[in-house]
């Protein structure tokens, strides 16, 4: 049986489609692949290599070495307490922290990054 791709993933999909596209040179981006089914073996793996909950689905570097985040939910998403506490610590760090649910919201942040006109 084939799996049927959920909501939040195809917008995932589409934004990072987007960021390959529009996104200037010397703007790095990554999917720290924290999710997904693991056997309790493997997350105990995961977790003393540093895996952390909350991380966000997108991770950005940004000119002058700056670090924002970026959390992809679908229209119905809400965030889980560990990514509230994740995007409480990062912005009194000083470092951006945007919720995409779109394209525009994922636009939106670029654009408040300065990395987009």
């Amino acid at each position: 049986m084939a799996r049927r791709n959920r909501p939040e993933e195809i917008i995932h999909r589409a934004v990072v489609d987007y960021l390959l596209i529009c996104l200037p040179a010397g703007i790095v981006f990554f999917h720290p692949a924290n999710g997904g089914a693991r056997s309790k073996a493997e997350a105990g793996i995961f977790k003393a290599l540093g895996v952390k909950a909350g991380t966000p689905d997108l991770v950005f570097i940004l000119p002058g070495g700056r670090a924002a985040f970026a959390e992809i939910k679908g229209p119905n998403g809400r965030l889980s307490p560990t990514q509230k506490a994740f995007k409480e610590d990062v912005e009194e760090l000083g470092c951006p922290w945007v919720e995409v649910k779109s394209i525009d919201d994922m636009k939106a942040a670029l654009q408040s990054w300065g990395v987009l006109k």
